[in-house]
């Protein structure tokens, strides 16, 4: 495995950091040549600076106290945006247990319809095999279709349960293009 390094100029020789901030750290230089603090800020395990600025002295506490503060409001949206995924995929896998009907409908200009039946729940994933179907054309190019449960068309998957959606026993519209 090949590890990442960062680049730090030799000059940026004094840092600030915050290991609980995903190691967020900030190099810096006080080396007021042009009357400006230079400063390089890196967050997470990227080998390139997030932020590369120039600051006025007076400036740098608060520049380095916002970028702080970004980083850590990153983690907590971050934080939540998991949860969210864990809670939606907790609630979809509830109802579903091994012979439930699961739908798949997707399409451009037309739309296709693919049923599924549940052949495994597993912690975080359901094991489903493609179904058959009965399709009842009721305009031009365009009808509904019925799952045939037990009558598997194809080989089984490992998919995460978000992409799909419980099959509520009735028809569902299904439209094709030639």
């Amino acid at each position: 495995m090949q590890t990442k390094t960062r680049y730090i100029p030799k000059d940026l020789t004094e840092t600030v950091s915050k290991p609980e901030l995903n190691g967020a750290i900030v190099h810096h230089s006080k080396d007021l040549t042009r009357g400006m603090v230079w400063m390089q800020c890196f967050s997470g395990k990227g080998s390139k600076p997030v932020h590369n600025w120039l600051v006025k002295p007076e400036r740098f506490e608060k520049v380095v106290a916002e970028f702080f503060a970004s980083v850590e409001s990153g983690m907590k949206a971050k934080a939540e945006r998991r949860a969210a995924i864990k809670t939606r995929q907790t609630e979809t896998l509830a109802g579903i247990k091994v012979g439930t009907v699961l739908v798949n409908t997707w399409g451009w200009e037309q739309t296709n319809v693919d049923f599924y039946e549940v052949l495994a729940v597993l912690p975080k994933s359901l094991k489903v095999a493609p179904i058959a179907k009965t399709y009842r054309e009721e305009m031009f190019m365009a009808g509904h279709a019925m799952p045939r449960p037990g009558v598997i068309i194809g080989v089984a998957q490992t998919v995460r349960p978000t992409k799909f959606r419980k099959w509520n026993g009735q028809p569902v519209y299904e439209s094709h293009y030639a």
